[in-house]
């Protein structure tokens, strides 16, 4: 061994090893303490202000802030430069601070329906991680995201206003094509959350949801359900969609369903998984190859 990475579960400086072994050391995600160790950080403040931009550029005027655990690091980064960020645009921060808490879902879950019913009018959420993000999902969740791809005009009702984006070339975007082609946004909600489930037939109503598509396995997750229970939340996916006329995508790891589900009138299918065909592929090649490369060759002169 010439060398060992240090890696980190949370992004907090580190006390450094160096002393305690004679190869280089490199510290990945939690730095050392260090100044003459090499470490390789994250960048915490340009997440934030990414983040913050984005809600800015889809039209958001009051933006609450869910972050995680305030004795981490990236927390402070984070949320202090999407402030600035959010700041400098001129979008409030709803409730005028950042709400911290833990990386978690139920933490987004509880926050999101706090902020929601002390602002009602809050239009975007900035989170934390992808842990709290995955706990925002009520009726309101559901109307913000279709509100967020929809073009900021009188009749569409949408955020989404002018941006340099690729489809708005070669023009700034605001033109009729521009919001033709925005308004046209096709809009897929996934139903994976227990919560989700609370009342489906509220969330399936909102205008502008083009089709629901069925995670089984966030589901199964989050739920900790059994194969049963996880197969009658599938059911019940699937009578509110043909209750409220919204098509669901469904995914299939093979086709033993697909006569019986188009035979219902399913035409939506997600069939496998592009990175298990491609894993499957190459592992194929690759077990060609080496029988190849392991036989003898033979020389004929």
């Amino acid at each position: 061994m010439d060398g060992i990475i240090v890696l980190g579960s949370v992004s907090s400086e580190r006390a450094s090893l160096g002393s305690a072994f004679d190869v280089p050391l490199v510290y990945a995600y939690a730095p050392s303490s260090a100044p003459e160790d090499t470490s390789v950080d994250a960048g915490h403040e340009q997440a934030g202000a990414l983040a913050a931009e984005h809600l800015v550029q889809v039209g958001a005027r009051k933006v609450g802030i869910i972050a995680g655990d305030p004795r981490v690091r990236a927390t402070a980064l984070r949320s202090n430069a999407a402030r600035r960020h959010l700041a400098a645009a001129g979008v409030e921060i709803a409730g005028g601070v950042v709400h911290t808490g833990t990386y978690s879902e139920m933490w987004g879950r509880t926050a999101a329906r706090a902020m929601t019913a002390r602002v009602p009018d809050v239009d975007g959420f900035l989170c934390g991680n992808d842990q709290i993000a995955r706990g925002v999902r009520t009726r309101q969740d559901v109307e913000r995201a279709v509100a967020a791809v929809r073009p900021d005009t009188p009749e569409r009702s949408g955020t989404y206003g002018a941006a340099a984006r690729r489809n708005a070339r070669p023009n700034y975007g605001g033109g009729q094509e521009y919001v033709s082609s925005v308004a046209e946004t096709v809009v897929g909600v996934m139903i994976e959350k227990r919560e989700s489930f609370d009342d489906l037939d509220a969330l399936l109503s909102v205008d502008g949801v083009d089709f629901v598509q069925w995670g089984p396995t966030d589901f199964r997750m989050s739920s900790g359900g059994t194969t049963a229970e996880i197969d009658r939340a599938r059911g019940e996916l699937f009578d509110a969609c043909d209750r409220n006329g919204v098509p669901a995508r469904i995914e299939l790891a093979d086709l033993s369903e697909f006569s019986d589900l188009c035979a219902r009138g399913f035409r939506h299918f997600s069939l496998g998984i592009d990175i298990e065909m491609l894993f499957g592929a190459w592992k194929q090649l690759g077990t060609e190859a080496r029988k190849i490369l392991q036989t003898p060759a033979v020389v004929l002169s």
